[in-house]
């Protein structure tokens, strides 16, 4: 994949002073960490295929290159010696500060989740590659949510991001970076909430399952996808806490459910339906189930 140092300043062009061997076991590292995290090793070995997709292929070095690269600065100019850690040092070169080193470890872990957020929107929409991810272990953990990628939870929720992240509490002087792949990492179990306690509530749990196992088969009807996409725009609401309107739009789609039950049967035999059908029910005197209290 990336076999010289040539090959890795392609991707990484600060990297030329770099001898091969020390950022080797880096490469290494970086690419178990695709194959055990993210993508699964058929689709790592996809990527270094000759005849592999460009895209593909340079989408997936650059990830490596990028992961490598982040993990291996803070070893690169220290060195240990009988006497302890030193620093190593060069007469035709002034040591870079301290804020030039951070903010290049910022831009390149802004470059390492874009390219991983490109990579997921790739192999999401390309069968051949869709199918080999569907097949790694961890697929059912990254596809539980209704977003996959950063890039889907920043389509519906950009607002909702800057918004967070600008009243959060930072330390004066610390730079601020939203990068969207690990906000949605880091948001995971407050959407899974919302998709099986709020969303669930309503159009109930087996439904809402069906919608997501569907998507990971590859196999949504045009109508399931235009309902994913109301319920992503609906957790988006929820995040902001906007709950009145997303209940509203949940209620909307209840009704058009149970205007049609036969087009929705997990709805139709669901406990969420029978609850449904029971706040509805009146006990009038003239009907014929109607008992006394």
């Amino acid at each position: 994949m990336i076999a010289n140092i040539d090959d890795f300043v392609r991707y990484i062009p600060t990297a030329r002073g770099t001898y091969f061997e020390d950022i080797e076991p880096f490469l290494q590292e970086a690419k178990m960490w695709a194959e055990d995290q993210l993508f699964g090793v058929g689709i790592v070995a996809e990527a270094d295929n000759l005849e592999a997709d460009e895209v593909l292929s340079r989408s997936m070095n650059s990830v490596i290159c990028l992961k490598a690269y982040a993990s291996a600065i803070p070893f690169l100019d220290v060195v240990q010696t009988k006497n302890g850690f030193a620093v190593v040092n060069s007469q035709n070169h002034a040591p870079a500060s301290k804020e030039r080193v951070e903010r290049l470890l910022k831009h390149v872990k802004e470059r390492l989740y874009f390219h991983v957020d490109s990579l997921i929107d790739l192999v999401a929409r390309t069968p051949s590659l869709f199918s080999q991810w569907r097949l790694f272990p961890k697929f059912n953990a990254l596809t539980d949510l209704l977003y996959w990628s950063g890039n889907e939870l920043t389509l519906y929720c950009a607002d909702f991001l800057t918004q967070e992240w600008s009243t959060s509490n930072f330390a004066e002087g610390i730079e601020k970076q939203i990068i969207p792949y690990l906000e949605l990492q880091r948001l995971r179990s407050r959407i899974k909430g919302i998709q099986n306690e709020e969303i669930a509530a309503f159009i109930s749990r087996d439904y809402l399952d069906k919608l997501i196992e569907n998507r990971r088969q590859g196999s949504l009807t045009s109508e399931e996808e235009r309902m994913l996409e109301r319920l992503k725009s609906i957790v988006a609401l929820f995040l902001r806490d906007e709950k009145y309107k997303a209940e509203e739009q949940l209620k909307g789609i209840v009704n058009m459910m149970m205007a049609d039950l036969v087009a929705y049967p997990e709805y139709a035999a669901s406990e969420e339906y029978n609850i449904k059908i029971a706040e509805r029910y009146q006990n009038q005197q003239e009907d014929p189930t109607y008992f006394f209290m």
